[in-house]
């Protein structure tokens, strides 16, 4: 059986074919990464197997019991709706059962008498009780939680574009599905999120189609590679590490065939350029066979793309940050105290969850933000070049020419060559026809790539970029990697590319939320190990104090410190037994709401107690997160005054 068959499609867009002949079968275990440069066509193939675009030409079957849900680069998120329902909302038959009940319960609460809506909500509760559908909005807030969503009732209209690419990711893994697509999955995660989608994905049973730049992530959860490269799709059997190996091989006997090919060229341009009599079958044959060689040569040269070194010469001193501390007006410092040397030809990564300032301390890196605190020195020969997350100053409504043109028309590169705009465009694979097109229309890894090439363009030796690995196709994000490690100059990168990480960088900072700024000499991945390991232990700690939870409670009371009064103590001492009794409290409402369908005064009354005892749950929970906080700012204080 499978969800969907795709047979013989062609699809396209202009005059060149996007998809040419191409053939797909998606099966209950079919996990496939889609790979190919920019503009090959990955989004376009995604779209036809979820159902959203109709292929030119071809055969597409849709299995009728297959449910899709597929998760887009660019998603719009309705502004006027909570993060939760905006997740609960879908055309799922059971997800619209529970948005259903609620809706009918809100009815209830505004006219309690009203006997439509009691016997509406009998009828949808025995439904949900009947597919014990209760677990999904939990299920639901576990997810969005995992992905550091922990508000679930925040307007969505209050949240940054990553965010709301977070929620519709929530989504699509809140719903029951049977093929699950997405396209740049690991876009806006940071690297907890991303390790924990990976679990995520190896535990799911059903179909996963992607699209991902993000090498360590493709490899573990993909059983097969499909590569689509001008217009057509080949698929590779195994792991990414597999297709490489297969694919390196293909190459090797492709290179022999071309040399042939060459060789034959070459004698039949010699002939033809000598002046072929045409008026004979046999002359006419072999300028036939001379045109097909010479078609044959033209498709198989590869388009490559050519990023040249354009640097200035950078002095001893790159970068030096003394005591530097940064707030923003009425908030809580995000970096505290932080001293940073940054030397010539040091490739630095910033890794840390989202929100923990990274790109913050890049804006104070590049001048852009002063600090609130402290001093930071440039060296006098810096050219810094800021490759942001957004986009920053890509000129949509240019051609790509007109951009590219406004950052210098001509300049110098290797070997003293001087090469135009137009030429270093096409060293970037933006064909003449391309160029005179608008930058608008470009896809986002196109953009992606011309923004980088128009920052390379201000000649740095001091790059800072921000999630550079977004949109990029692997291929150029090889050549990417390639040129940081000629790069002469100083590179700070902000990335949750595990692979990029390991490959280029010298030394990692490392910001978890408090303001400090750790450093760790080694590999990203090695990181990651020990921290894992870190957890495990304070985790076996944590669960050898609660063998022992009145020495457990006497070293905390002993632990706290003197400057919390009395009252604060003993508060802080019983919160989390108050807040326990509360959640079973919530829990035995919800067990009785169940037995008591048939009385609706009862059940009214424990929806009043539930809502009442929930009230009393969040106070609780706000008061111990400000018992916390205030119990590690005294710690912290009398840490630094020792």
């Amino acid at each position: 059986m499978n969800y969907v068959s795709l047979e013989n499609i062609t699809h396209q867009y202009g005059i060149q074919p996007i998809l040419s002949n191409a053939t797909l079968f998606i099966g209950p275990d079919t996990k496939i990464g889609i790979i190919g440069a920019n503009g090959t066509g990955k989004t376009t193939l995604l779209k036809i197997l979820a159902g959203e675009l109709k292929p030119d030409i071809g055969q597409v079957t849709f299995h009728p019991q297959c449910r899709i849900q597929m998760v887009s680069q660019n998603t719009e998120e309705k502004l006027d709706q909570t993060v939760l329902d905006a997740v609960m909302k879908s055309d799922d038959p059971d997800m619209r059962l529970l948005s259903e009940y609620k809706k009918v319960l809100k009815r209830m609460e505004e006219n309690s008498h009203h006997q439509p809506s009691l016997n509406e909500w009998q009828n949808l509760h025995q439904q949900i009780e009947d597919k014990d559908l209760w677990n999904l909005e939990t299920h639901a807030k576990t997810i969005l939680t995992k992905l550091g969503m922990q508000d679930f009732y925040q307007s969505v209209d209050q949240l940054s574009g990553g965010q709301r690419r977070r929620i519709s990711l929530a989504r699509a893994l809140a719903q029951p599905s049977d093929l699950l697509i997405l396209d740049e999955p690991t876009n806006h995660l940071d690297l907890s999120m991303i390790l924990w989608l990976e679990e995520w994905l190896l535990q799911r049973k059903g179909a996963v189609v992607m699209v991902t730049h993000d090498r360590y992530f493709l490899d573990r959860t993909i059983r097969s590679i499909g590569e689509l490269d001008h217009g057509r799709l080949t698929i590779f059997p195994g792991s990414y590490q597999q297709y490489l190996e297969s694919k390196q091989e293909m190459v090797h006997h492709q290179q022999k065939e071309k040399d042939r090919m060459h060789t034959l060229f070459k004698k039949e341009l010699a002939w033809i350029q000598r002046g072929a009599r045409a008026r004979s079958t046999k002359q006419k044959a072999r300028i036939q066979r001379f045109e097909t060689l010479k078609e044959k040569n033209v498709h198989q040269e590869e388009r490559r793309i050519d990023i040249p070194l354009l640097q200035k010469r950078l002095g001893k001193q790159v970068l030096e940050m003394k005591d530097v501390s940064f707030a923003y007006e009425n908030e809580l410092p995000i970096i505290k105290n932080a001293d940073i040397l940054l030397k010539p030809g040091e490739i630095i990564g910033l890794v840390g969850p989202n929100g923990t300032g990274k790109s913050t301390l890049l804006h104070l890196m590049a001048g852009k933000l002063k600090p609130t605190e402290g001093e930071i020195k440039w060296g006098k020969t810096l050219k810094t070049a800021y490759l942001d997350q957004e986009n920053q100053g890509l000129d949509t409504d240019l051609r790509v020419l007109e951009y590219a043109r406004e950052g210098r028309e001509y300049m110098t590169v290797e070997k003293e060559q001087r090469i135009s705009a137009a030429q270093l465009l096409e060293r970037f694979l933006f064909t003449p026809e391309k160029q005179w097109t608008k930058v608008e229309s470009l896809s986002g890894g196109e953009k992606r790539r011309l923004y980088l090439m128009r920052k390379l363009m201000e000649e740095p030796n001091f790059l800072l970029l921000d999630e550079p690995t977004n949109d990029l196709d692997l291929y150029t994000l090889t050549l990417l990697e390639d040129y940081l490690l000629s790069f002469e100059g100083t590179v700070v990168i902000s990335s949750h590319d595990r692979y990029m990480l390991d490959r280029l960088t010298d030394r990692l900072l490392i910001l978890d939320g408090s303001g400090q700024i750790g450093e760790y000499h080694g590999s990203c991945s090695e990181w990651m190990e020990r921290l894992k390991k870190d957890n495990e232990n304070k985790s076996s700690s944590l669960h050898e104090r609660e063998k022992n939870p009145s020495e457990s409670e006497e070293r905390k009371r002993e632990q706290l410190p003197s400057k919390l009064s009395f009252h604060e103590k003993r508060e802080y001492e019983t919160i989390e037994h108050t807040i326990e009794n509360l959640e079973e409290k919530i829990q035995k409402i919800d067990e009785d709401m169940i037995f008591q369908q048939s009385d609706f005064v009862v059940l009214q009354e424990c929806m009043k107690e539930k809502e009442r005892l929930e009230a009393k749950l969040e106070t609780a929970l706000e008061r111990w997160a400000e018992l916390t906080e205030k119990i590690e700012r005294i710690r912290k204080a009398k840490a630094d005054h020792d």
